[in-house]
């Protein structure tokens, strides 16, 4: 119901019955084949980069089939690209799976609808030919990305996502301040040349590091600023700063140009790459948080089974430093579970989280390792016999879970249920460490703290007895965390 009052577009139809109930956010399904039928377009685009959202992907694709049984359907994203023949033969079956870049294949598809040209002759293309699966010539990965040319925000319902981000439904989290809700996510480089053994984003967007130049960049901020007054960019890049001097160069620029707006990275840094220059660059710029790929806090696993080379923890600590000493909020992502990790391994991590916690007060974000299909990690648990497929969460406490189907890794020295109870300590200790700081800061700086306070109550009003404890909550993970 509260959804319901603030935004527009929940559709109660979509909830359904029972103990697990589920919200679809973004457009209903009948909002969907509303939509087709009106605009009837001959061909439909669906991006499905996550195996949560795979069943999406799959009733969108039965919608289509049904409204417009001879529209094209092309799938691309990186789940599509790591199990295509899964998709392609299903009986409501895509006519394409884009691999790698979209942007060629598409344009490809649209030749082929013209009859400008045949589906062989278009790279990145997988489809059915006589009931089997074939594929078209490989893509060559485009190493300057200003050959896609610029983004035109105008065909996008930009206000509708500003909304959205306003009324609550983020997303991603953020440091929230007037104006804020005015988001974007931007991508200034595609493709990673590292090979941590749980990442999928190779699959679709290779292992080289490609980019845009700094003018697209600078010109696309200024353009979103200055003409969609947009106040807050999330920066998805995999790899943001390794380029040093790019970094510089286009950071610079945007303090030197004048524009205005707080920006973070939630896809995380390479720790081995800040130094005392990019965090100065970083501040006078308007980050307000970063966030470090650590994985984890035993140099054997990052180097032997995360095979997160050439981090090394001593880099790591010595990032937190520099963070900490130019006062840039910091985070850190750790995963625990891997086929060869040992229990004491797992603990190590555990402590340095909560110890760089302690003394840098970097926030630690503990994943439980998923073996997602296309990864090195999911092909070593297949081979091994460790892969425990489609475990859902017990989520004792409701601590920091999520309720997604996950291919998790049991060994013989632990198994998911033993991971979660380890999931669910550490985040208890966390929270105690994260409330023992506030109070500490708040007798600190009391006017800040006390701000804080005021906005959550001009936003949250109606404070009764029986919602104390909500309101105590979200105020301190909205506003005092």
């Amino acid at each position: 119901k509260k959804i319901s009052e603030i935004w527009t577009d929940f559709d109660e139809s979509q909830r359904p019955e029972g103990e697990n109930k589920e919200v679809k956010f973004g457009a209903s399904y009948s909002e969907i084949e509303n939509y087709l039928r009106i605009q009837k377009p001959n061909i439909v685009g669906i991006t499905n980069s996550f195996r949560e959202n795979e069943q999406e992907t799959i009733r969108s694709i039965e919608i289509i089939r049904r409204v417009l049984p001879d529209a094209v359907i092309v799938v691309g994203g990186a789940n599509a690209n790591a199990d295509p023949d899964k998709f392609l033969m299903d009986s409501n079956s895509p006519d394409y799976v884009a691999l790698g870049d979209g942007e060629k294949p598409l344009l490809g598809i649209i030749n082929i609808f013209l009859g400008n040209t045949d589906r062989n002759d278009v790279p990145g293309l997988v489809f059915l030919e006589n009931g089997k699966v074939s594929r078209s010539a490989q893509q060559e990965m485009v190493g300057d990305l200003d050959e896609y040319g610029k983004h035109d925000y105008n065909l996008l319902k930009m206000e509708r996502y500003f909304r959205y981000e306003k009324n609550g439904i983020m997303a991603r989290s953020k440091f929230q301040y007037d104006g804020s809700d005015r988001v974007v996510s931007l991508v200034t480089t595609r493709g990673c040349p590292y090979k941590c053994t749980f990442c999928s984003i190779h699959i679709h967007a290779g292992r080289k590091l490609r980019r845009y130049s700094e003018k697209h960049i600078i010109d696309e901020i200024e353009d979103l600023v200055n003409n969609y007054n947009v106040k807050h960019i999330h920066f998805e890049d995999d790899n943001l700063t390794l380029d040093k001097k790019r970094f510089i160069t286009v950071f610079n620029s945007i303090r030197d140009k004048g524009l205005r707006f707080t920006w973070d990275t939630p896809n995380g840094i390479f720790a081995n790459t800040l130094d005392d220059q990019m965090a100065e660059t970083m501040l006078s710029s308007g980050v307000t948080y970063l966030i470090f790929g650590v994985e984890s806090g035993d140099q054997r696993v990052l180097d032997e089974v995360v095979k997160k080379q050439p981090l090394t923890l001593e880099k790591v600590e010595n990032a937190f430093k520099i963070a900490k000493k130019h006062k840039i909020d910091s985070h850190a992502f750790y995963i625990m579970g891997f086929p060869e990790e040992k229990l004491y391994e797992i603990r190590r991590t555990l402590y340095f989280a909560l110890k760089h916690l302690l003394i840098h007060g970097v926030v630690p974000h503990l994943a439980i390792a998923r073996a997602d299909p296309g990864t090195e990690l999911y092909s070593e648990a297949i081979a091994k016999g460790v892969l425990v497929s489609d475990h859902v969460n017990s989520d004792k406490m409701g601590v920091h879970e999520d309720m997604f189907p996950r291919h998790r890794i049991k060994t013989v020295e632990f198994s998911p249920e033993k991971l979660e109870n380890y999931h669910m300590l550490f985040h208890r200790v966390m929270i105690v460490i994260m409330m023992l700081r506030v109070i500490l800061r708040m007798i600190w700086s009391p006017i800040i703290y006390a701000r804080a306070i005021k906005a959550h109550l001009s936003k949250n009003p109606e404070l009764k007895i029986s919602n104390l404890k909500v309101w105590v909550i979200s105020l301190f993970f909205a506003k005092l965390f």
